[in-house]
């Protein structure tokens, strides 16, 4: 037990440093010198000052045609790109680093950034001093302001409640003197203020009445309730891992090869994926990222009705990364990346182990097959590569895989735990009187606690290049057909090919659709022209077009968009969808229909679920886990691990087994 414990204990001991990483890719986020430098330039160039605020600075890529082409050795032309936003106006702007140049400065009329941090310590702030808010809680018998946690939220856009182009934040409460990791467990209901950031005032306050606030929660903290604890049980790699990770980004393993890098906005960016076939190194994605988050809730009340948040353009997934925990978010052999994030400020702070990059193996069979009654069985170990990063978006924790698996398939996965957004109620089980009414539109989920429904929907946006940058989009339908009377069997099923030729969006139902990238300019050994199939995983559910909140989202509309690829075209539901009017990202990127036959184009599935919490989802969540898979079809001449032995390196586990 003691060695073990020594084991663990090493391996916590190698993530003390963190990596410090110098540019040696075109695809490589900015380093923390270069975030200083952009905002240097701009100081300088008289386009920023001290009170300026930036959104978004994160890497301008180079021209997709000179980094296909580009190999080590050859030149990197480091580009920057910000928002910035200075006296209430919007402007962005590219930067030319390597000159201290700028390319471009455009002022975005309309629009609004994503929500910065100083605005959510004005709103708390402003909120926390309001007198009449004061006042109401004295009413709720709270007077210790230091047990108070405010939330502020984006109030998002409404023409039956328009905010034009103010910066305003809706700021409800909670009382937090029961737990320090627990913040949403006892809401002040039907309380809030209503902030405009940008004048620093309250603009209102609204107490819809008196609503006890719900007991205290399960002690999970102190540990004083928790079960005995299992025996140790790691994933661990005693010779090594077999991956290589030149320079903490570029990823070599099992034939793969790809890039990752964090950004402030969509969190990790996956890029210039390869498969090494023999000796070919075949193109399979150029880039994969999560496009855009929206979690809208379903419940119409003046406290609720504007929680309808697109998380990645609001707020950001590389920006609320969250720190991992070895041995519980990822394994303890894992590799842990310290992150430089640029924060509103124009400064920079590091993110320790914010991203984990690890070997799987669930005992699972990666192919097999056994002869009945004979001692012939044929069986290879599975063994997936993980990439991941756990973004906090308030209540909300995510858990963002890339997996590469052996068979030159990858899963893009998603895990929701975290903390259900909590409605207080009078309701203490569904026996009393309030009850009915008190679960229109949610459900009681512990004593006095309802959790709104609501449906969460993960946009991503698939830059596949198979075998190359032209292919096309076929879909696979399968379509039953009756047989001739003389046939034994009455009907079977065939596969119908359809090519789609224009951008749009797909299909509004996915239950008898296969779709596949193809590249028709290639052919294998059976003369298959190569493809990569599109599986989708759930889906949640679309509310009407014609509702506010839907005309910021309307890529949900459709499980699958297909555009042509174009630079500028990066986010699902537009650059700023902050308080927008709605209408912007797919729906325009598609507007003009353009032909993508045997071209290089953009998938934009989306997955996700409607969410109908369940007591057993209260007082944090179980992780529950959605996935999309996008695997080889024809791609290979064969199955291509075939090659895999039997066992690891050293072991035989056959002879090292115990029958009991």
């Amino acid at each position: 037990m003691r060695n073990i414990a020594k084991f663990y204990l090493s391996f916590l001991l190698l993530l003390i440093a963190p990596q410090v990483l110098a540019v040696t890719h075109p695809m490589d986020a900015l380093t923390a010198d270069e975030i200083r430098q952009t905002v240097a330039i701009l100081i300088d160039k008289k386009i920023a000052d001290e009170h300026s605020q930036y959104p978004y600075i994160g890497l301008l890529e180079m021209p997709k045609a000179q980094l296909k082409a580009w190999q080590y050795g050859d030149a990197i032309n480091r580009m920057a790109k910000v928002v910035l936003y200075k006296d209430n106006e919007t402007y962005e702007i590219k930067l030319d680093l390597d000159r201290s140049q700028i390319l471009s400065q455009k002022l975005m009329a309309n629009v609004e950034p994503s929500v910065m941090a100083r605005e959510w310590h004005i709103a708390r702030e402003l909120t926390l001093k309001h007198p009449e808010f004061i006042a109401a809680l004295k009413t709720r018998g709270i007077t210790d302001l230091n047990n108070i946690y405010c939330s502020p939220n984006p109030a998002g856009h409404f023409e039956r409640q328009n905010y034009g182009l103010k910066r305003i934040f809706k700021v409800p409460c909670y009382e937090r003197s029961h737990s320090k990791n627990h913040l949403y467990g006892r809401p002040i209901e039907g309380l809030f203020t209503v902030v405009d950031v940008e004048a620093k005032q309250v603009l209102g306050l609204v107490d819809a009445g008196i609503i006890p606030t719900p007991p205290a929660i399960f002690d999970y903290e102190s540990g004083k309730n928790n079960r005995q604890p299992l025996n140790p049980i790691f994933s661990i790699a005693p010779e090594g891992s077999n991956y290589s990770l030149k320079d903490g980004v570029l990823v070599d393993w099992q034939n793969w090869q790809f890039h990752m890098r964090m950004d402030k906005r969509v969190g990790p960016i996956v890029s210039m994926v390869k498969f090494k076939d023999g000796d070919d190194q075949r193109d399979v994605a150029y880039q994969m990222s999560m496009a855009e988050m929206f979690v809208p809730y379903q419940d119409p009340s003046d406290n609720w009705y504007y929680r309808t948040f697109l998380d990645n353009g609001e707020f950001g997934l590389g920006l609320l990364a969250s720190s991992l925990t070895p041995g519980a978010d990822c394994p303890v052999n894992a590799t842990y990346l310290t992150i430089n994030m640029p924060n509103d400020n124009g400064e920079v702070f590091q993110i320790e182990r914010a991203v984990c990059i690890f070997e799987r193996n669930l005992g699972e069979p990666l192919w097999r097959h056994g002869v009945a009654g004979e001692y012939s069985n044929q069986t290879r170990p599975m063994v997936d590569l993980v990439v991941r990063t756990i973004p906090v978006l308030g209540n909300y924790d995510y858990v963002i895989d890339f997996i590469f698996s052996q068979n030159g398939k990858i899963d893009i996965r998603v895990g929701a735990t975290g903390i259900l957004a909590a409605k207080g109620v009078k309701s203490l089980s569904l026996d009393d009187d309030s009850a009915e009414q008190d679960t229109k539109y949610g459900a009681l989920i512990a004593p006095a606690i309802v959790a709104p429904y609501h449906s969460h929907h993960f946009s991503f946006r698939l830059d596949l290049d198979v075998d190359g940058v032209d292919n096309n989009l076929v879909t696979d339908i399968v379509a039953p057909i009756a047989l001739p009377e003389d046939e034994i069997r009455a009907s079977i099923w065939r596969r119908e090919v359809l090519d789609i030729l224009e951008e749009g969006g797909i299909s509004p139902s996915h239950s008898h659709k296969q779709w596949r990238l193809v590249n028709k300019n290639r052919v294998n050994k059976l003369k298959y022209t190569p493809s990569y199939q599109l599986i989708l995983g759930h889906q949640g559910t679309s509310i009407i077009p014609q509702d506010d909140a839907q005309r910021r989202a309307l890529f949900t509309l459709n499980a699958l968009w297909v555009t042509k690829y174009n630079a500028d075209e990066l986010y699902s539901a537009g650059d700023y969808p902050n308080q927008s009017l709605g209408g912007e990202g797919i729906v325009k990127y598609v507007a003009d229909r353009e032909n993508i036959d045997n071209q290089d184009i953009v998938l934009w599935p989306t997955l996700g679920f409607d969410h109908i919490p369940r007591a057993e989802d209260w007082p944090i969540m179980p992780t529950m886990f959605m996935q999309i898979s996008i695997r080889p079809f024809n791609f290979f001449d064969q199955n291509p691990t075939m090659d895999v032995p039997p066992f690891f390196k050293g072991m035989n586990p056959t002879a090292a087994s115990v029958t009991q």
